[in-house]
C-alpha cells in the first residue's frame, strides 16, 4: 500500500512537470479538470479541500481579469495555476513523509531532503493556521463587509500575519542556534 502511495505520488508529480512544459489548451482542460477531480477523491476531507482550492481558483479568475484587462485572454496560465496546485498538493498528502524519514540514514542527503520538506510542510500549515486566525478575528471586528475601512483592515490583517510568521520563524532559527544546528 506504501508502495502504491509512493507510485501514484511520482506520478502526480510528473504529470505536474508535463503540464509545467504543455502548450495546448485542448490537453490542458481536460487534464485540468482531472487533476481537480484527483485532487476531491484524495481528500480525507471534501469541505477542507474545497476551501483550500478557493484561494487557488480566485488567483486564476484574477489572472484572467488582468488578461482581459490587458486586452488578450491566454487560458493556458490559469489553466496551469489550478492543474499544478491540484497534482501537487495530492502528491504531497500521498507521501508518507516521517516513514521516508525513518527509513534514510541521517547521514545521507535523502534524509536532509526529507528533513527539508517536512519543516517546509511544517511552516506552510502554521502559516495557513495563523492566516486562519487573524482574518477571523478580523471578521468579528470589522462586521461590515464593504463597509468604511474595510480594505486598511484587510491590509493591517495581512501585515499581521506576515510579521507574526517572521516572529516565529525568528523564535525556531533562534531554537535551532542554540542548538548548535544553524548552517
Amino acid at each position: 500500500m506504501r508502495g502504491a502511495r509512493l507510485v501514484a505520488a511520482a506520478i502526480l508529480l510528473i504529470a505536474a512537470g508535463a503540464v509545467v512544459v504543455a502548450k495546448p489548451l485542448i490537453w490542458l482542460a481536460p487534464s485540468g479538470a482531472a487533476a481537480v477531480a484527483v485532487y476531491f477523491v484524495a481528500a480525507r476531507n471534501r469541505r477542507h479541500a474545497l476551501a483550500a482550492l478557493w484561494p487557488i481558483l480566485f488567483f486564476a479568475f484574477l489572472l484572467i481579469l488582468l488578461q482581459k484587462a490587458g486586452g488578450a485572454i491566454d487560458w493556458t496560465l490559469p489553466v496551469k495555476t489550478v492543474t499544478i496546485f491540484a497534482l501537487v498538493l495530492t502528491a504531497v498528502r500521498l507521501i508518507p513523509w516521517t516513514e521516508l524519514l525513518r527509513r534514510a540514514r541521517p547521514s545521507s542527503p535523502a534524509f536532509t531532503l526529507f528533513l527539508f520538506a517536512l519543516l517546509v510542510r511544517h511552516f506552510v500549515g502554521i502559516l495557513g493556521a495563523e492566516a486562519m486566525r487573524v482574518m477571523i478575528a478580523r471578521r468579528q471586528a470589522v462586521p461590515a463587509r464593504y463597509g468604511r475601512g474595510w480594505f486598511r483592515s484587510l491590509t493591517w490583517a495581512a501585515a499581521a500575519v506576515f510579521r507574526r510568521s517572521l516572529e516565529r520563524a525568528e523564535r525556531f532559527y533562534a531554537a535551532q542556534s542554540l542548538r548548535g544546528l544553524d548552517a
